[in-house]
């Protein structure tokens, strides 16, 4: 028969301290029991050292997290990077593009104040033939102006340079830079007139004696070779200050020279030269 220990069950047995209660015990039997259990209880005990915890495996999984967080922190300071070239690059490009549209107009319009720079490859020697309907640059000296052949492409001979829009209306003199010749002997700078047609020389003769020989020098391939254009002996009787001109002559340069003097050693002769188309 069960004999009242906790976990039993009967009817009839009376309780007794740390057993099990029944309907019709008293408060006090209730006390005892409570307190034969917290007793219990306190008697409870666990063996810590038989918990085990794999210390390794956590440290591991906790580097790798770092690992982790190092690689996010790299890849987020990477694209924010190539996020500032990307927006630096896109200003280029509109920077780009509007000036572009600047240059791009109807004609007829106000002028935006930019153009393009057209140009292409200086050459001083005959550029490569190229083959049928191949592309080719525009030939340029190497003063940027276009070059045309007038009859022999093989060599180029006999050039006609094109100058640019603001010579080909314009003059030129020589006053500061032709100096009074002295002796016999002397010429001026050499000038380029590859540009201009039409030249008008004028001298002035100073303390003639008997006669000066004056001569102008032309060069038609770039001042490699030089001809007498014009020459002449000026007389104590003629002029002393005149002109010479020439009218839609192609020279490359031009110099002149005081070639002679008779009669005395003090004639002194100075050049001047206009130039323009």
């Amino acid at each position: 028969m069960p004999d009242g220990t906790i976990g039993q069950t009967y009817d009839n047995t009376p309780a007794v301290p740390g057993k099990m209660l029944k309907p019709d015990d008293s408060i006090l039997d209730v006390a005892t029991l409570l307190s034969d259990m917290l007793a219990a209880m306190q008697n409870v005990s666990i063996n810590i050292d038989s918990v085990n915890i794999n210390t390794d495996e956590v440290e591991s999984n906790l580097n790798q997290i770092r690992e982790l967080t190092v690689d996010t922190n790299n890849l987020i300071a990477a694209g924010n990077a190539l996020l500032t070239t990307i927006d630096a690059d896109t200003d280029a490009i509109k920077t780009a593009v509007e000036l572009i549209d600047d240059i791009v107009a109807t004609p007829g319009s106000a002028f935006s104040g930019k153009v393009a720079a057209i140009g292409g490859p200086a050459e001083s020697t005959v550029p490569t033939e190229r083959a049928d309907r191949e592309g080719v640059e525009a030939w340029l000296n190497t003063f940027g102006q276009f070059v045309n052949p007038s009859h022999d492409l093989a060599t180029g001979s006999d050039m006609i340079t094109d100058a640019s829009p603001a010579q080909m209306q314009k003059q030129f003199t020589t006053d500061s830079e032709w100096t009074a010749l002295t002796t016999p002997g002397d010429v001026t700078a050499t000038r380029s007139v590859r540009d201009y047609e039409n030249l008008l020389i004028s001298y002035t003769i100073a303390a003639i004696d008997t006669s000066v020989g004056l001569i102008i020098w032309g060069s038609f391939d770039g001042g490699t070779t030089f001809h007498p254009i014009w020459a002449d002996t000026i007389l104590a009787a003629d002029d002393q200050d005149d002109t010479v001109s020439f009218v839609g002559i192609a020279l490359t340069d031009v110099y002149c020279e005081f070639d002679a003097e008779v009669g005395g050693v003090a004639a002194t002769v100075t050049f001047e030269m206009g130039a323009s188309n």
